[in-house]
């Protein structure tokens, strides 16, 4: 194919992939419910001190984005996996990586950009001034291609196995462990060398991940 067909093939994959996380919109409602009371829950355990409040904010925000991602594994190739559509896909006149990545920036689109407008307002609980604001929303928007990526991994190497509702979550959590610990640097010292290391990071995944992933799909489906 020419990289114009490519192009317009891989438009269309997003178009399609957006197009599936809206019509499941429940799962999206309830991505958004966790994530509002999982974040806040902590401060009205907290002694009500700024310093403390924004110290622990830095961490319990980008931990409930990691957490509240799980939630969206099934919705990666659980449903084109069962009801046929994955085998059509994979026999595109194109690599299964552009499908991969079209997985990828629709569900970063969708979900990681709802968590980026959540997390500024939930910032409010734990006294966040507009710098530290603007900065949550941002460290979002670029800690969500990394966990997108991440959990497209981990639903594809279990993809078919039986009762492996835990399996996906072992394999994702140690691995977005480093995305999440420059994240919470990020935030909390604003050092130019953290924004980087996550930047870094984020190119990092974009890259890797779904060539690991595309693999991971011809291996589950053959």
């Amino acid at each position: 194919m020419t990289s114009i067909n490519i192009w317009k093939l891989w438009r269309s994959l997003i178009r399609r992939e957006i197009t599936l996380l809206i019509r499941n919109r429940n799962t999206m409602i309830l991505t958004a419910i966790f994530f509002i009371q999982v974040t806040a829950l902590f401060p009205l355990g907290l002694n009500p001190e700024p310093e403390l409040l924004q110290t622990v904010g830095q961490a319990v925000i980008p931990v409930c984005a990691l957490l509240s991602n799980m939630l969206m594994f099934n919705l990666f190739f659980n449903d084109d996996y069962q009801d046929g559509s994955l085998i059509d896909l994979l026999l595109l006149p194109a690599s299964p990586l552009w499908f991969v990545y079209a997985k990828v920036m629709a569900h970063t689109s969708v979900s990681g950009l709802l968590v980026a407008l959540l997390a500024p307002i939930m910032a409010i609980q734990y006294q966040f001034d507009i710098a530290m604001t603007l900065r949550t929303a941002l460290a979002m928007l670029m800690l969500a291609p990394v966990l997108s990526s991440l959990g497209a991994l981990s639903a594809a190497l279990t993809l078919g196995l039986r009762n492996a509702h835990v399996l996906p979550a072992l394999i994702y959590l140690p691995l977005a462990v480093p995305a999440l610990i420059f994240a919470m640097l990020a935030l909390g010292r604003n050092h130019a060398a953290d924004w980087y290391l996550l930047a870094a990071v984020m190119l990092a995944a974009l890259f890797f991940l779904p060539i690991v992933t595309a693999a991971a799909i011809r291996w589950s489906v053959s």
